[in-house]
């Protein structure tokens, strides 16, 4: 049988898949946020068992308040989204430098080291980084 993906290596085919996949899934995420009531999106099952704020707390407020347009509520809820685009647009330049995988490994480090401290802030009292209720 042809592969419907003629020009593509393997690779190439398993990546596409991969982001229609992701793609897939945040449009649904999407439409379930713009579509149901808040009392009906999913809890954080950290913070639900623990009490303490997961880096990926108030990421589905931060997501709606963007779409209603309010940026700085936005960055209240969860500061973390607004570093994602920027840690993909380092890993891009860090990838196709001359860094290599070097560069790929410490920008991770600094990745996983960046979410450590942001979820320690957002759990110390009166620090300002807990999402609204």
């Amino acid at each position: 049988m042809a592969s419907p993906f003629p020009s593509l290596h393997v690779s190439d085919r398993r990546r596409a898949i991969t982001w229609g996949v992701v793609g897939a899934a945040g449009m649904t995420e999407l439409a379930v946020l713009l579509a149901a009531p808040r009392a009906w999106w999913p809890k954080c099952p950290i913070h639900a068992t623990t009490g303490l704020f997961c880096p990926g707390c108030g990421g589905q407020r931060a997501v709606r308040a963007l779409l209603d347009g309010h940026f700085e509520l936005a960055l209240r809820c969860n500061a973390l989204l607004f570093a994602v685009p920027l840690f993909f647009l380092a890993l891009h330049v860090v990838t196709r430098s001359p860094w290599g995988a070097a560069g790929r490994r410490t920008l991770l480090v600094v990745a996983a080291l960046s979410v450590i401290g942001y979820t320690v802030l957002r759990n110390l009292p009166g620090s300002g980084f807990a999402p609204p209720g």
